[in-house]
């Protein structure tokens, strides 16, 4: 009964990205490839200001364009000015979006849009490869030792996949092992042993509507762990979504320490 009831919160989590990452792109009247490009949230703070995060004890230095969604509260009052201030929350991590394949933040809060390919005003209509990937930094370069969230590394998350739901090697599916997902379950798992490795999760697309992939990611190497998730329709360039993702929670961690982090 516990493994049922499991699977179906994990696919009505899917369904509801599914749904809430629609990659039909519509454009609302008011957005306009002749407006210009939006520089401010809606409370008017600028995209391209920065600030500190404490992920789990690692400073980061963020563009708030960049945070999925854009924080509702004034980010003075839940974070520190410099590393090493006095601090007013402690966060354990952070979620953030970004176009691919230029890596800029979008330019409307992706908490109110129903699509991974939107209309920007100044921009013009997204073209084939240009979608959004929203990450979270889940374990920021901690001890493995040490790691709060060490039940969550892809290899062990996959033998819980195949326990739990009876998923079966079905072959290989862009460089990624593919496990067909049983019936009871609307989505597929793909996974990679290698350096990082990578579980995916995958809703069938005859399923349901507006399919995405979300998975995790880790880096041995780095006792580093991601978050990602993007459409379906881009899951044949997984290995530049979660390049991407990396790259900027690297620039961001050293942002914040001058650039002088040791890797």
């Amino acid at each position: 009964m516990a493994v049922k009831f499991g699977l179906l919160c994990l696919a009505a989590t899917l369904t509801f990205f599914s749904l809430a990452y629609a990659d039909n792109v519509t454009c609302p009247p008011s957005i306009k490839p002749s407006n210009p490009i939006n520089q401010r949230d809606y409370r008017g703070r600028e995209l391209s200001k920065e600030y500190f995060f404490n992920a789990s004890g690692t400073w980061l230095k963020v563009p708030l364009g960049h945070l999925s969604p854009w924080y509702g509260a004034p980010l003075e009052d839940i974070t520190p000015a410099t590393p090493g201030a006095s601090e007013k929350r402690m966060g354990t991590g952070i979620s953030y979006a970004f176009w691919m394949p230029t890596l800029r933040w979008p330019e409307r809060d992706t908490l109110s849009i129903a699509s991974s390919r939107f209309c920007e005003n100044g921009r013009k209509m997204p073209e084939d490869g240009d979608f959004i990937v929203i990450a979270s930094i889940e374990n920021p370069w901690l001890p493995l030792s040490t790691s709060p969230l060490r039940d969550r590394l892809p290899a062990e998350r996959l033998e819980n996949t195949k326990k739990n739901l009876g998923a079966e090697f079905s072959g290989t599916k862009y460089d990624l092992n593919y496990y067909d997902g049983s019936e009871e379950a609307p989505f597929d798992h793909f996974f990679s042993g290698s350096e990082p490795s990578v579980i995916l999760q995958c809703a069938k697309a005859e399923r349901v509507p507006n399919p995405i992939c979300f998975g995790h990611v880790w880096w041995s190497m780095e006792n580093l762990g991601l978050t990602v998730q993007f459409s379906l329709l881009d899951l044949p360039r997984w290995r530049e979504n979660i390049d991407a993702a990396y790259e900027l929670a690297h620039r961001w961690r050293k942002a914040a320490n001058n650039g002088t982090v040791a890797e």
